[in-house]
């Protein structure tokens, strides 16, 4: 078994409210190391995701009851609360990575961009002429009987 697992059936020990603390009886049907036994009674418990989605019928079911809006539900919700928990560690990244932004210095910038706008300007020239090229008026007088023709994809 996985240490998640023995957590899960160790947390039922004792009678809920009545007992201070429960009695767990290991029973090890085959050989097994001491440091497996100890990975398995003090490793960490398995992570605990929500697997809640608020679906089209769920909300008309809410906006159908009286004093229940979706709104309410979801910020209520165990997804919610977990997605909540993780804004700091997102907002940290988030000042990193502005911080990493900052310290970049780009040589020669203007040039660059106007290597850029020259690109986009190259790219909307050829689809121009790719679409030009195909047209009839300019397509038929190269479409003569006997004369080889290559079909390619532009």
């Amino acid at each position: 078994i996985t240490s998640g697992e023995y957590i899960q059936m160790s947390g039922r020990a004792g009678r809920r409210g009545k007992d201070e603390r429960g009695i767990v009886v290991l029973i090890i049907d085959e050989r097994m190391s001491p440091t497996t036994a100890k990975e398995i009674v003090k490793g960490k418990a398995d992570p605990l995701n929500s697997a809640f989605k608020l679906t089209y019928n769920m909300v008309l079911n809410l906006l159908r009851v009286e004093g229940i809006n979706p709104e309410f539900m979801l910020e209520r919700s165990f997804y919610q609360f977990q997605h909540f928990s993780s804004i700091p560690a997102l907002y940290e990244k988030l000042q990193t990575c502005e911080q990493q932004y900052d310290l970049i210095k780009i040589e020669n910038e203007e040039e660059i961009a106007r290597y850029y706008k020259l690109k986009k300007k190259l790219e909307l020239v050829q689809d121009q002429i790719a679409i030009m090229i195909n047209e009839p008026k300019y397509l038929l007088p190269f479409l003569q009987p006997g004369r080889l023709v290559t079909v390619s994809y532009i």
